[in-house]
């Protein structure tokens, strides 16, 4: 029994470090084109420790709703026979193929030994070292810059993933006086540096999920910490006002709103708008099945992706692929209310993340984001295994 014991203990140990270093992959080298296949090597690691875990235990536990992200695969693989241009579209679901098996092992690692713990400490370290590269560039780049990248390459990825790591570690750990504090660091950092306009979507599911958490019991220390750090800004801001006033205004993200609103700036809203009223066109073409995995770029006058999901879907999937991919977003939201309402406040963190994707998804094509399937499966391992935690309580209550 004890060396029973030891082997799964061990198992645990190999695979919860294969599952930190996957992460730490995906949130900070998936951009670096020689190291953009390392997480899937990894997974593929983690797939061979879990069918040991099988061999030696003899039991092995599938989560049932795995099947979801798979349905929107197979669909995908289908459209590439009716695809504008089917090679296009089979390069791109080799791609989706790869997120989507690598998603799926983690959250069959998550089910059996992996730590969602283990994660949040790999979102951390990523998102230090994102911070850390960032800090690199401003230091030694010689050319003017207002939207810094760092390791990530694209500013706007680098807003995208310290929002979701600093929102997911608050929603997790905002107990934790130091967790917060570092999260709204890094948020704040993402904000000033990425200058990226999707920001301010961050900024409005940080307010609904601290309205959310406020309901919940929180350390009177944290509460404490988080009043003096908001009254010593305030005084700060109100001695230096002018400074404030003149680093606020010269905020990459706020003149670029500053642009959007004035008219100075019309070009990319014209882009966009042009490629919303085009994915429009091509959709009312082939309403169900649309034309293709990615077919967007193929069609465009601008043969570029149309940096809107719900268009992207549309045009290429139809709306038969469309209900497909947001069947897990409708999943995740319907179980989460419902337990939100059954008084368990675990779910704050799901229903915010994934009101925030809806958000975001008006500016961004997330079904082809690797991040975006790894924040799907946590999040549905959370929810069925919050799911558990209250029926388990249901029964021991109904036992005293």
């Amino acid at each position: 029994m004890n060396s029973s014991h030891t082997v799964k203990k061990k198992q645990n140990t190999i695979l919860n470090i294969l599952v930190f270093l996957y992460i730490l992959c995906v949130f900070t080298l998936n951009t670096v084109p020689e190291y953009s296949r390392l997480d899937f090597y990894i997974s593929v690691l983690i797939m061979l420790v879990l069918i040991v875990k099988y061999l030696h235990s003899g039991t092995l536990h599938i989560p049932k709703l795995i099947c979801l992200p798979w349905f929107f695969l197979f669909f995908s693989m289908s459209s590439i026979i009716w695809a504008y241009n089917p090679s296009s579209a089979f390069n791109i679901w080799i791609a989706l193929f790869l997120m989507i098996i690598s998603a799926s092992t983690i959250w069959i690692a998550l089910e059996n030994g992996a730590s969602v713990k283990i994660i949040v400490i790999a979102m951390a370290f990523a998102s230090f070292i994102i911070v850390l590269s960032t800090v690199y560039e401003i230091l030694f780049t010689t050319e003017y810059v207002t939207r810094y990248t760092g390791i990530l390459n694209n500013p706007n990825l680098l807003a995208i993933l310290l929002s979701l790591i600093g929102l997911f570690m608050i929603g997790l750990y905002s107990h934790n006086k130091i967790v917060v504090l570092y999260s709204f660091s890094i948020i704040i950092f993402a904000t000033i540096y990425s200058g990226s306009r999707k920001i301010v979507f961050t900024w409005i599911v940080l307010g609904i999920l601290l309205l959310i958490k406020s309901n919940m019991k929180v350390k009177k220390s944290t509460i404490f910490l988080v009043t003096i750090v908001l009254i010593a800004i305030i005084i700060a801001f109100a001695y230096f006002s002018s400074d404030f006033l003149v680093f606020f205004d010269n905020l990459s993200v706020v003149k670029r709103f500053e642009r959007l609103l004035s008219g100075t700036d019309q070009y990319s809203a014209d882009v966009r708008g042009n490629m919303i009223k085009e994915g429009f066109q091509f959709w009312q073409d082939h309403i169900w099945f649309g034309n293709g995995l990615g077919q967007f770029s193929e069609l465009s006058m601008y043969k570029k992706y149309s940096h809107n999901n719900y268009i992207e879907t549309l045009s290429g999937l139809g709306i038969i692929g469309l209900l497909f991919y947001y069947m897990l977003y409708f999943y995740l939201v319907f179980k989460s209310i419902t337990q939100f309402i059954s008084s368990n406040k675990g779910s704050a963190i799901t229903i915010s993340m994934i009101f925030l994707f809806f958000l975001w998804d008006f500016a961004l094509v997330s079904y082809i984001e690797q991040f975006t399937w790894i924040i799907l499966v946590i999040l549905l391992h959370l929810t069925t295994h919050q799911k558990k935690l209250v029926q388990q309580k249901a029964v021991k209550g109904a036992e005293i």
